[in-house]
């Protein structure tokens, strides 16, 4: 389950290296106004959120996450770049078997189906290799990309939660997407299918 990489044309995911703060720390500030109408409320300012001792924190939270079978974190790299992450937790095991999942991306690779090929894979190993039996996300109604990301790989629309998650400062409604594995995963496959151009 862990540590695992996936790959798929332009994309892969992989785990965190302490040699990523360089590269995660640029894509991160140059990226601050296209990712904070997303991202969780925080007492600390943008620039401390994103200095080394916040990156080791994270580093440490996720990678002990994972060995405890709570997580599965992954960096997205595209054509070798550091260009987001995509992170499959909590996971909750028992009669659950289900998880949560969320994801960013570099605004500069943003409108080219890959985030949908990221999440894709992740969900295809939660299914096949952690076990899991349902992938949930949560999404803003004002965020159209990671809606369509939804539409896309054939997530369901589940439910409309008020008030539901402090993020950029204040409760925001969101609403509920899953996936299980008796899905129709039919739009999963088929963004996991290379094109002719690919082949």
């Amino acid at each position: 389950m862990w540590p695992a990489v996936l790959r798929h044309g332009r994309v892969t995911l992989r785990p965190i290296r302490l040699s990523d703060y360089g590269a995660w720390r640029e894509v991160r500030m140059r990226n601050e106004r296209w990712l904070t109408p997303w991202e969780p409320t925080a007492p600390q300012s943008w620039t401390a959120r994103h200095r080394l001792r916040s990156f080791l924190r994270l580093r440490s939270h996720l990678r002990y996450a994972a060995r405890t079978d709570r997580m599965v974190p992954f960096i997205l790299d595209i054509d070798g770049q550091l260009a987001g992450q995509v992170n499959l937790g909590p996971m909750l095991r028992g009669v659950l078997r289900s998880a949560d999942i969320g994801y960013w991306i570099d605004q500069r690779f943003a409108g080219q189906g890959l985030v949908p090929i990221g999440v894709a894979l992740a969900v295809r190993h939660a299914f096949a290799e952690c076990g899991l039996h349902r992938v949930h996300a949560a999404v803003r109604p004002e965020n159209a990309a990671s809606l369509r990301v939804m539409a896309k790989l054939g997530f369901r629309e589940e439910a409309r939660y008020r008030r539901y998650l402090d993020i950029d400062g204040d409760w925001r409604d969101h609403v509920g997407f899953a996936l299980t594995t008796e899905d129709d995963l039919s739009a999963l496959d088929a963004t996991l299918t290379p094109r002719r151009s690919e082949r």
